[in-house]
């Protein structure tokens, strides 16, 4: 029975779990290859015979001035691009944070004996099979982001997932240590 209740709750996990859409990943993979193109672009325009013209009839002073500005101009819209990328991401992160949060936490979940004591035989496996879905989550969900994004985006997945996960471990501990769970909960952990 266990094994068929752990083989439906991977089932269960299915593409409802996926917390990204083909359609972010194409807006984020979008948004990059924009965020690639703006100094190119910049360039294209013809910047430098401008600033050379203007330096000729303005003065250098006047032209080092505009030189600078443009620079912070393009700093500013590559960071404002990256900005875009994150929020898309951390929005899927904040989807996935409560299915991370709740594998964490179902994973600890022990049984205990008559006795108080817990029921290693019991606990182990549940524990076992909780990291198990948590994995599968995990993975399937990476292998979707993968196929989809460009590398660097992809990257910058792994970042968030990363800072998702130790996020929802650390409300745990700190869930749990308000609420005086015993050494056993936090063994596993």
């Amino acid at each position: 029975c266990a094994k068929a209740e752990e083989e439906r709750k991977i089932a269960s996990l299915g593409s409802k779990n996926l917390h990204c859409t083909k359609e972010q990943c194409l807006a984020i993979n979008n948004i990059d290859f924009v965020k690639s193109y703006i100094n190119q672009f910049v360039s294209e325009l013809g910047i430098d015979n401008i600033l050379n013209k203007l330096e000729e009839s303005k003065g250098g002073l006047v032209a080092d001035a505009c030189k600078k500005t443009i620079r912070t101009l393009m700093k500013n819209s590559v960071e404002n691009v990256e900005n875009q990328i994150f929020s898309i991401l951390e929005e899927v992160g904040s989807k996935m944070a409560p299915t991370i949060e709740k594998f964490l936490f179902e994973g600890q979940v022990c049984s205990t004996t008559s006795s108080g004591q817990p029921d290693t035989s019991a606990s182990v496996l549940a524990v076992a099979a909780d990291k198990r879905n948590l994995l599968q989550y995990l993975d399937e969900n990476l292998i979707f982001l993968k196929q989809r994004l460009y590398p660097a985006n992809f990257e910058r997945v792994l970042s968030v997932m990363w800072a998702v996960s130790s996020s929802s471990l650390s409300d745990i501990l700190h869930k749990s240590i308000e609420k005086k769970k015993p050494p056993e909960f936090f063994f596993n952990l």
